[in-house]
């Protein structure tokens, strides 16, 4: 398939990347939001129990809360199956993970997105919020930064900038911001002269060898 990658955003990028992975595997447009969904449920599972991969009864558990909510009914295995053809799972020694590191952080993020504001929940709603908070004062940790970055692509939550901004301010609040003209004074005064051309000898490569090892 031709993709449509003109705008180059990250977010944009990988989001039409997996797009047309599902793409692959789904007979009609509703189907998408079916698997962005409970592939969000799947990830965010994964996220809170620090599993890096889930047996079949973990990810039949996890499709099973999203049935009990939507009640649109696919079985397990075969989804399974489907999105392992699809490249967005992998399947080693009977575990299941996503097949690249950023399928699952997207879809975390998209989790985020999904029930940040959920009207139906302020429990939930809290508790996302709350571990967005530790997330963004932790950006030492690469998982995070991925998530969040994913995150901010599909919110732009201003709430989350500003902490990310307030905690760089007070990381670098003793140092000094660079003028980049006397912070480089010194590189400065390495270049006196524009470089001369480089030239090979005109003699000849035996006769240079034979130089160089009596030399």
């Amino acid at each position: 398939r031709n993709l449509n990658t003109a705008s180059g955003s990250y977010g944009e990028l990988y989001e039409a990347l997996i797009t047309d992975r599902l793409a692959s595997i789904s007979t009609k447009a509703s189907d998408l939001g079916t698997l962005y969904t409970i592939l969000s449920r799947i990830a965010f599972y994964m996220f809170e129990h620090d599993a890096p991969s889930l047996t079949a009864d973990e990810v039949r558990r996890v499709y099973g809360t999203y049935y009990e909510e939507y009640g649109i009914h696919r079985d397990p295995l075969r989804l399974i199956a489907d999105l392992k053809d699809a490249q967005i799972f992998t399947e080693e020694s009977g575990n299941i993970r996503f097949r690249y590191p950023y399928y699952y952080q997207f879809f975390v993020a998209r989790y985020f997105r999904d029930n940040i504001a959920a009207t139906d929940s302020t429990t939930e709603s809290a508790k996302l919020r709350r571990t967005l908070t530790d997330m963004a004062d932790r950006v030492y940790y690469e998982e995070y930064v991925r998530i969040l970055v994913f995150y901010l692509y599909f919110t732009k939550d201003n709430a989350v900038i500003d902490q990310l901004i307030r905690n760089t301010e007070q990381i670098y609040a003793t140092v000094t911001p660079s003028d980049y003209e006397a912070d480089v004074t010194f590189i400065n005064r390495l270049y006196v002269e524009a470089p001369k051309p480089l030239a090979l000898p005109s003699t000849e490569v035996e006769e240079n060898r034979e130089e160089i090892q009596i030399g």
